[in-house]
């Protein structure tokens, strides 16, 4: 079986064309979470997960877009310019079903492919730390399994998460790792690579991969919205850096000539 396996793709539609081009054999879709905001196309992302059968967990991003959007209060004529943040862009972009497609998505997942247990959810339990020690693996998988996940000691186990954007396998024991595949749309700003990052599990086997992609379709929007000076400059500043050409996420806003 070939699984591809994404995380934290934030609404970039052209990083999943992308990754689709060069995986589209895969068997099985995994989404650790993650999928809307700090991006420009949430609803066709959330149409091309639901379209390929994606098995998603919701991410603290999807929560926060959730939570904006039942709030009612995310339109050009609630939130002045210097407020105005990627989440209400795209809660502005996305229709009731969207949403609510959102809010169903579970915390966690259990499956059980190629003679290995997984659990995917977004993030650790640990914030932003990672499982470093077989201890700490033994004691979150007996938190966070399932009653369906039985006869799994001594038994080849693995975790995916989401959440860091940092690209990583893990290997404690012969029967104990856990994997991030990265950000399918953007890195930590201490990593300049903006390529899309993903994993492959093929037969067991674990690959960690990247790939470009149209990066100015969406800077194109972007663009636009520093001519109208119609978000806050630090989610401008971000998209500058993931999108565009920006060597840190508070470089100087580019100019841009607006053509008549």
């Amino acid at each position: 079986m070939k699984v591809l396996v994404l995380s934290d793709v934030h609404s970039n539609i052209f990083a999943l064309e992308a990754i689709w081009t060069h995986e589209q054999t895969a068997d099985m879709i995994l989404c650790a979470g993650d999928l809307v905001d700090y991006g420009t196309h949430p609803l066709e992302t959330l149409s091309w997960l639901i379209d390929h059968k994606a098995i998603c967990v919701l991410g603290n991003h999807d929560q926060c877009l959730i939570e904006t959007y039942k709030n009612g209060r995310f339109s050009e004529k609630f939130i002045p310019p210097q407020d105005f943040k990627w989440v209400h862009h795209n809660c502005n972009n996305l229709t009731p079903d969207s949403v609510d497609y959102l809010e169903n998505l579970p915390i966690s997942v259990s499956l059980t492919f190629d003679g290995f247990f997984y659990i995917m959810r977004h993030h650790s339990l640990m914030g932003y730390n990672t499982v470093e020690s077989l201890m700490q693996f033994e004691t979150l998988w007996q938190q966070l399994k399932k009653p369906d996940i039985q006869n799994d000691q001594d038994k080849p186990r693995r975790f995916i998460f989401g959440h860091t954007h940092l690209q990583r396998l893990n290997h404690l024991s012969p029967f104990c790792e856990w994997l991030n595949p990265g950000s399918a749309s953007y890195r930590r700003p201490h990593d300049p690579d903006k390529n899309a990052h993903y994993a492959i599990i093929q037969d067991g086997n674990i690959q960690l991969k990247t790939v470009p992609y149209d990066r100015v379709s969406p800077f194109h929007i972007v663009e636009q919205l520093i001519v109208n000076k119609a978000m806050m400059p630090t989610e401008l500043q971000d998209a500058a850096f993931f999108f565009g050409n920006a060597l840190t996420t508070r470089d100087p806003l580019p100019e841009i000539e607006v053509l008549q």
